[in-house]
């Protein structure tokens, strides 16, 4: 049998235990850096996606109502209802809000007296939702964007959209290209219309349901144009729709239909 040098023992033992503490300082070391990352991952709040938008939206009302503070000085500009991304977008717009008045997550400078919301599409892991003033027809309105994720719902973006009134000038308030779902819609979408499903800050899935008239016009793949009918359309198609985004979706204008 093979015998160590007595002489070898006691250095290839500190070696060994040298090594073992190495091992565990680099475990305590990447669990530390795992752990830190902790606070992205959990942010959310669990509940309905319109509730929880609507609490977060009536904390920053009473909030701005307050003579004696605001949103930022209440720290809701951190709620965990909100997105790293979100929280980061809000901080930069604290100085405008401060200087010009300019409100990020309500879209007027006026303070409205109470809310309403109106749910633009929700599935098991996103949805979208209009807030609408009870008490002021201003046109300029939040259209609040969430994502689910293990039970919780987290706002990712709030964009100031033109609600109920077309710009000047013969511009339209929705411009989008995608594609045309009816028949294989599941509730709470509506298959009585048709959507376009399309992109919008680089992420696809975004669904609008259009409301067609007489005034509508479509231009077919062959270049004619001619008022749009229910049945000149089907299923995945890819359009693009211009028109004026309302509380209930999206007064058509016109539809250029691709090949």
């Amino acid at each position: 049998m093979l015998k160590l040098n007595p002489n070898l023992k006691k250095p290839l033992v500190i070696l060994i235990t040298v090594a073992l503490l190495i091992l565990i300082i680099g475990l305590v070391l990447f669990n530390n850096k795992k752990d830190s990352s902790t606070p992205e991952e959990v942010r959310g709040v669990a509940g309905d996606p319109t509730d929880v938008t609507m609490d977060f939206l009536g904390d920053w009302l009473e909030a701005r109502k307050s003579s004696t503070t605001d949103p930022y000085t209440e720290n809701l500009a951190n709620s965990m209802i909100l997105s790293i991304e979100m929280v980061k977008k809000l901080s930069a717009a604290e100085a405008d809000f401060r200087e010009n008045g300019n409100d990020p997550v309500l879209c007027q400078s006026t303070i409205p007296g109470k809310l309403r919301s109106k749910s633009v599409f929700e599935t098991i892991d996103k949805a979208q939702i209009m807030i609408l003033p009870k008490d002021n027809q201003t046109t300029i309105i939040p259209v609040v964007t969430l994502t689910g994720h293990d039970g919780l719902w987290e706002i990712i973006d709030i964009t100031c959209s033109n609600g109920e009134e077309a710009p000047d000038q013969g511009e339209f308030s929705f411009n989008k290209e995608g594609q045309l779902l009816k028949a294989s819609l599941k509730p709470p979408l509506d298959n009585q219309y048709w959507h376009l499903v399309f992109e919008q800050d680089g992420t696809f899935g975004y669904t609008a349901p259009l409301f067609l008239s007489e005034t509508s016009v479509c231009k077919l793949s062959d270049g004619d144009e001619e008022t749009c009918r229910d049945n000149m359309f089907s299923e995945t198609q890819k359009v693009f729709v211009q028109g004026n985004m309302t509380e209930a979706g999206v007064d058509v204008k016109r539809i250029e239909i691709g090949q």
